[in-house]
């Protein structure tokens, strides 16, 4: 039953367009065992940050919702960071790191070089 209110949530997802993949996502995605289902959830239920020319979106536990939380299939993509193109056409990569939200705040701003 949890695969199926899955599969509902992906259907009525808020995203505008669907982003295709990198052949270096998709091979991250293989080797991390998510799918492209998956994907789709954390585009819509997370928060994004625009840093350093592209765009992270992060799945924190507070961004899962309140019905959603006892399903194991939607636990484990807690922490899941799939990091978009700039313009958010692309997915460059995916990561899981439950800490991520600090470490992508503290990445460097995209083009704040001191000229000399």
């Amino acid at each position: 039953m949890a695969s199926k209110s899955k599969l509902s949530l992906v259907q009525d997802a808020t995203v505008s367009h669907i982003p295709t993949f990198t052949r270096h996502a998709e091979e991250r995605a293989r080797q991390r065992n998510f799918s492209l289902s998956d994907v789709h959830y954390v585009l819509r239920y997370s928060r994004r940050i625009r840093t350093a020319g592209a765009c992270f979106c992060f799945l924190g536990q507070r961004d899962i919702p309140f019905t959603d939380r006892r399903s194991d299939a939607i636990q484990r993509l807690e922490g899941l960071i799939v990091v978009l193109s700039n313009d958010g056409t692309q997915v460059l990569t995916l990561y899981k790191n439950k800490n991520g939200l600090s470490d992508i705040r503290k990445k460097a701003k995209f083009n704040q070089r001191k000229v000399a």
